[in-house]
């Protein structure tokens, strides 16, 4: 009692201070070496694990290459295959038999998928599972073996946009149309993501959607959204009416973010039978609709005037200027213009910088 009393007077009036600062080097010594013994633990499981999987996977890999060869070249059944396949129900066993898929086409590929279309059960469980990994991993296999009749089961989580996403973006292979149009439906949903991911992801449904986004783009029109992000799909996919279409509407339709995209269309698909059209969209009040007319007309105008010219460098936005200077860059030929007529122009240094 004497003793820790002494200590504690000593420690107040600060005449113990090289044992305080002893005691804690101790102690921080003590504690680096359990946490370095614990992460040399912890090192050494993984290593032992990795290499007990490496072991285990080039076991059955030499197993499973023997039965899909046979599949392959028709002297097992996918039925009896997939009765002699050990660990059939495992997520390995699915991964590597798609890099098989992936390697083939033809029959050889028909039955290896019929192989794999017999695992529907562990599919099932991922799709439904509550592990976000799991599920992508059923999304992914699902697409690739196509078993339409479990599409039922997927459920999309619009708190949770980049699953979303990723799991509609695999099922854009799936062949069926019914599917593909259920998919559109939900891809509209998402307000709040980029017109041009979408579209994006529509494009890669392939040309049987486009019937679907043509009746969106002629019978929707009160829902600007939707007819921007189906126009944009449409012009990725290369649809040969596509420019005929967008003259339609910006000839019946006046909302800024369609006509963008319309001009845009026309801009990369279009010819001078346009250059009307496109001409009146100069005057639009926005300028971000009168650029994209600026680039759409240097386009599909087979000569410009300096009048052309004029026009574009005395817009009231900047904006329309630099547009236009950028696209007039690519442009073959211009009309001469002297350097005392562009100091007139508003922005007449934009085009001295950017194009002269």
């Amino acid at each position: 009692m004497d003793r820790t009393s002494t200590f504690l007077v000593q420690l107040l009036e600060g005449q113990n201070h090289l044992y305080i600062i002893l005691v804690l080097l101790v102690l921080l010594i003590v504690i680096f070496s359990i946490v370095t013994f614990g992460l040399f633990l912890i090192t050494s499981y993984l290593r032992i694990k990795n290499v007990r999987q490496e072991r285990w996977e080039k076991r059955q890999h030499s197993k499973w290459n023997r039965i899909f060869l046979g599949v392959m070249d028709n002297k097992l059944s996918p039925k009896e295959a997939f009765r002699r396949m050990p660990y059939r129900d495992s997520i390995d066993y699915l991964l590597y038999l798609e890099k098989y898929i992936s390697m083939v086409k033809g029959v050889e590929k028909d039955r290896l998928s019929a192989l794999g279309r017999m695992s529907l059960g562990r599919l099932h469980r991922l799709i439904n599972s509550p592990r976000r990994k799991d599920r992508l991993y059923g999304i992914h296999l699902l697409s690739l073996f196509h078993p339409e009749e479990q599409m039922r089961y997927v459920r999309y989580n619009e708190s949770d946009i980049e699953s979303s996403l990723t799991m509609i973006r695999e099922l854009t292979k799936v062949d069926k149309y019914e599917i593909k149009e259920q998919l559109l439906r939900i891809l509209f949903q998402f307000r709040y993501v980029s017109p041009v991911y979408l579209s994006t992801i529509m494009a890669e449904m392939g040309s049987e959607i486009i019937p679907l986004l043509v009746m969106i783009i002629e019978y929707q029109t009160d829902d600007p959204f939707r007819q921007m992000v189906a126009i944009e799909a449409l012009r990725r996919l290369h649809y040969s009416k596509g420019a005929e279409l967008s003259k339609h509407l910006l000839e019946n339709n006046m909302h800024p973010l369609v006509s963008i995209s319309c001009l845009s269309f026309i801009e990369e698909m279009g010819d001078e039978s346009h250059q009307h059209i496109v001409k009146l969209y100069m005057q639009h009040p926005d300028p971000s609709v009168r650029s994209a007319a600026a680039q759409a007309y240097i386009a599909i105008a087979p000569n410009l005037t300096e009048k052309d010219i004029a026009g574009f460098f005395d817009d009231k936005s900047v904006l329309v200027a630099v547009k236009a200077a950028r696209k007039l860059r690519d442009k073959d030929l211009l009309p001469h213009i002297s350097v005392k007529a562009v100091d007139y122009l508003k922005w007449g240094i934009v085009y001295k910088r950017m194009v002269f």
